[in-house]
């Protein structure tokens, strides 16, 4: 395998740094476009919910222990069929079950007794007014199945005042990024393809032949 001179991979880089620099702005360009004018925002909101014990006025450890166990259980009752499309339906969306049922998420805050339901939509205000409703259809709907009345709001949701799928600085760093390794790749493929003989050390190298005489490049001027 051929030796790769560093000093002339550097000496083609910057002959190309040119054409570098300009395909990595229209790949930025393309980015910010891509950003601004396509790419269709997306908003979040969460609705809080917590497992309280049944009309006690002491929490005892098989309270706790009960609820914990629960928790995984219930997390899937909030997203199922059933409580999304009473949700659905009592919104008047136009809108399927399964196409919701994508844009609902349903988790355990870690080592607590408290769930998370959020609700993510092109509509800021739609994906709040969803949130709270599947929190409070879901409360019902325990008190249905389990005859228990352990499940209360916590906190209901807030609007979101920016798109969680929008980052524009972070599309044009990355864009720049790319970029970049593309253009390093292109004078890299530019320099291992490139068979052409440079100086007339090389041609001692690749053809082990002497060289016998050089010939000076004419300097094109106004001759005397």
């Amino acid at each position: 395998m051929e030796e790769i001179d560093l000093k002339e991979l550097w000496n083609l880089f910057k002959t190309k740094l040119v054409k570098i620099i300009i395909f990595t702005l229209v790949i930025v360009l393309f980015g910010a476009i891509y950003v601004s004018f396509i790419k269709v925002p997306e908003y979040k909101s969460s609705s809080t919910v917590v497992l309280s014990t049944s009309g006690t006025s002491s929490i005892t450890y098989t309270d706790v222990n009960v609820n914990n166990n629960l928790v995984s259980t219930y997390s899937e009752i909030a997203k199922s069929r059933s409580v999304l499309q009473e949700s659905i339906d009592e919104l008047n969306l136009d809108i399927d079950y399964e196409s919701l049922a994508k844009k609902v998420s349903v988790s355990q805050v870690s080592d607590t007794e408290i769930i998370t339901i959020t609700v993510s939509n092109k509509d800021a205000e739609t994906a709040r007014i969803l949130a709270d409703k599947i929190a409070e259809i879901f409360t019902s709907r325990i008190k249905d199945i389990y005859n228990m009345d352990n499940v209360r709001v916590l906190d209901n949701a807030v609007k979101a005042d920016t798109p969680y799928n929008i980052n524009f600085i972070k599309t044009l760093t990355i864009c720049a990024l790319v970029g970049l390794l593309l253009g390093f790749a292109y004078v890299f493929i530019l320099y291992t393809f490139d068979t052409t003989i440079k100086t007339p050390e090389e041609v001692e190298m690749k053809l082990q032949l002497p060289i016998l005489g050089r010939i000076p490049e004419e300097k094109r001027g106004k001759r005397k």
